[in-house]
């Protein structure tokens, strides 16, 4: 009889301990699901903070953009005026000072076609970095509008 009840002990031992593994098993499986789940959705949050920051650093960026343009036009607009106004004083100035006049009326008019163009191409222009097309935009103003002081200083004297 000890014998068999040493085979039931043992039976009852290694059926406890299957159900032991068998939940240890349910239990790893549930916490393996957990944790893919919640690395599912710490990607997916990271995902969209960075998409969310992308996104406003290009909303900033065209906004910046915006104003650049939009001070150039300004300036622009201004220059113009200027060289019209010009072109309305060398009608009327003496014959000596309306060929110095129109000879720098014509760097004028050559100096605001490219500043027109480069308006033109920095508006349709997305492929190059902002930063760069901002320096160089900025130095292209400042070239134009230092020819056009320097043209308007000769002419005043």
């Amino acid at each position: 009889m000890e014998n068999e009840e040493f085979k039931k002990a043992a039976d009852e031992m290694k059926s406890g301990l299957e159900k032991a593994a068998k939940l240890a098993q349910d239990e790893i499986s549930k916490a393996m699901s957990n944790f893919s789940s919640a690395l599912d959705d710490y990607r997916n949050q990271m995902k969209n903070s960075a998409k969310d920051k992308a996104d406003d650093l290009v909303d900033a960026v065209n906004k910046e953009k915006e104003e650049f343009q939009a001070k150039a036009e300004a300036e622009y607009d201004k220059l113009s005026e200027e060289v019209k106004n010009l072109h309305e004083e060398a009608k009327n100035a003496s014959d000596e000072k309306k060929a110095q006049l129109d000879e720098n009326l014509k760097k004028l008019d050559a100096f605001m076609d490219e500043a027109k163009q480069r308006m033109h191409e920095f508006a349709v222009d997305s492929s190059r970095a902002w930063d760069d097309v901002k320096v160089e935009a900025a130095k292209g103003w400042d070239n134009l509008k230092e020819g056009i002081d320097k043209i308007l200083l000769n002419y005043r004297k």
